[in-house]
């Protein structure tokens, strides 16, 4: 599904905003600069609750701003074979928010 994302904020957010009901998104991509745009977008998917970004190229401060867009009915969470080293104190406060996440 990441693969037929648009690239840009505002086409991003539109996309998201026109499936409300989606549950799960899963993909790999690398070529979403703006996880910021992306996490903006999931404001508008408040049933998410499957969320697999594996191969993503993702940040600390990318995930922080992709959790920031999520509901905290968010339960599943599957990050690995990214750039990850939960360093920031931010990204764990944010991640323990998430009290039914696996």
């Amino acid at each position: 599904f990441l693969d037929l994302l648009p690239k840009t904020g505002p086409k991003l957010k539109r996309l998201l905003a026109a499936v409300p009901h989606l549950m799960r998104l899963t993909g790999r991509h690398k070529g979403i600069s703006n996880w910021c745009a992306f996490g903006a977008g999931l404001n508008s998917t408040p049933q998410l609750n499957y969320l697999h970004l594996c191969h993503c190229h993702l940040q600390d401060i990318d995930l922080v701003a992709i959790l920031h867009g999520c509901s905290l009915e968010l339960c599943e969470l599957h990050v690995h074979h990214n750039r990850l080293e939960f360093s920031l104190p931010g990204l764990v406060r944010r991640l323990a928010c998430f009290t039914q996440l696996q």
